[in-house]
């Protein structure tokens, strides 16, 4: 018994025959690679937190998500200092959607080189005391995160 076939008016020559169940395997094909793409890895929004008891801080966010947020006040980063005597300091400011604020700063080695290892799709963390000295830095740059956008 010969396969059904159907009119693909698409195809190559007007009216050229398709087996039917090509044709629904090739659809079934289509939709679920489409559906897969759309799944595709972790993704997350970490909008900018600051908290502040006035004896120590702790800021945290990513660059991607901060810029990305829909009001204007959402920043946080550090910014890395060289000075001719051979010294580097850090500094790491933040601001949350509701205008709390945190800053600190550090000369120590490790966080220089944890800030000289950031991207513009970092997460970043940061705490600090009652002097305003930063007292733990943490980046990461996990694919997770929401990239920075113009």
């Amino acid at each position: 018994m010969p396969e059904e076939k159907a009119s693909h008016p698409g195809c190559p020559g007007g009216g050229s025959h398709v087996k039917t169940k090509n044709l629904l395997a090739g659809c079934v094909l289509v939709g679920l690679m489409a559906g897969t793409a759309a799944w595709a890895g972790l993704k997350e929004t970490n909008l900018v937190a600051v908290y502040n008891d006035g004896l120590t801080g702790t800021a945290y966010g990513s660059y991607g998500s901060a810029r990305a947020s829909a009001d204007s006040m959402q920043y946080i980063g550090c910014t890395l200092r060289a000075y001719s005597n051979g010294t580097n300091r850090i500094s790491c400011e933040a601001r949350d959607a509701n205008g709390n604020a945190g800053y600190c700063t550090s000369s120590s080695p490790g966080m220089v080189n944890a800030i000289m290892s950031q991207s513009g799709d970092a997460y970043l963390y940061f705490q600090w005391d009652k002097t305003g000295t930063c007292t733990h830095l943490f980046v990461s740059t996990l694919s997770s995160q929401t990239p920075l956008q113009p």
